[in-house]
């Protein structure tokens, strides 16, 4: 309590202070202002009016109305043509009457001649220009064989048959019992050779009268190991071959 009673104190003791110092800042302002004299007098301004009569209105020059447009003056009409008159044909003088005699004089009477025979005329035939059949194409040529021909194939044969001859001779073992009793012989066998060349078949197509060189030469073909090369134009192709095959003493 006692400090806010030293707080108001203190602001009443402020206040004092500012307004005592403001009656004295206002009472020296006072003493220093003086009144402010004017040198000259001050000049009243006169005003002046006068008044001024009007001009008179000048008077407005009145415009004619303008004239209306004068009517154009209608055109002539062309004047017809006159027609001409046409000109009236001259007369034709007819001529004079010829005078015939009071006594006519008859003409022989005579029969008319027969009208003569009408022939009708027979209707021609159509003529047609002759024609003429061609004669009929020749039959085409029989297709020519792809390949060897027949004879090609022929021949062939024959080569490679005496080719398996051959290699077939070198297998052959003459039989005891033909060399001690000297026998000789001669067997011809037909072979059968499928697609690949190997030897499917073998048959005796001409047998010795001796039975040991049948047997033998179907043998001499089992210990062949590889048949010849099959020539180009058997190639492919299965066929027979004939092996002739002989036996004789040396």
């Amino acid at each position: 309590m006692a400090r806010a009673d030293f707080v108001n104190h203190l602001k009443q003791h402020s206040l004092a202070w500012a307004l005592g110092l403001s009656v004295i800042l206002h009472a020296i302002l006072a003493g220093f202002m003086q009144p402010i004299q004017f040198d000259h007098p001050v000049q009243k301004s006169v005003l002046t009016v006068e008044l001024v009569k009007p001009e008179p209105p000048q008077p407005v020059e009145e415009v004619a109305p303008p004239e209306p447009p004068k009517p154009e003056p209608p055109k002539p009409e062309p004047k017809p043509e006159p027609v001409k008159q046409a000109t009236p044909p001259k007369p034709v003088e007819q001529p004079a009457p010829v005078q015939i005699p009071d006594t006519p004089t008859e003409a022989p009477h005579s029969d008319p001649p027969p009208a003569p025979p009408v022939i009708s005329a027979a209707p021609k035939a159509e003529e047609h220009p002759p024609t003429f059949t061609a004669p009929p194409p020749p039959p085409p040529e029989p297709p020519k064989p792809v390949g060897p021909s027949e004879a090609d194939l022929e021949s062939a044969r024959q080569a490679y048959g005496n080719s398996l001859s051959r290699e077939i001779g070198k297998h052959k073992r003459y039989p005891r019992i033909a060399q001690m009793r000297g026998w000789e012989g001669s067997v011809s066998l037909l072979l059968e050779i499928d697609t690949n060349g190997k030897v499917v078949s073998v048959r005796i197509e001409e047998a010795s009268d001796r039975e040991v060189f049948n047997t033998e030469a179907q043998e001499m073909v089992k210990r062949m190991v590889q048949p010849p090369p099959i020539p180009e134009a058997l190639r492919g192709r299965s066929f027979t071959v004939r092996v002739p095959i002989s036996f004789r003493l040396e």
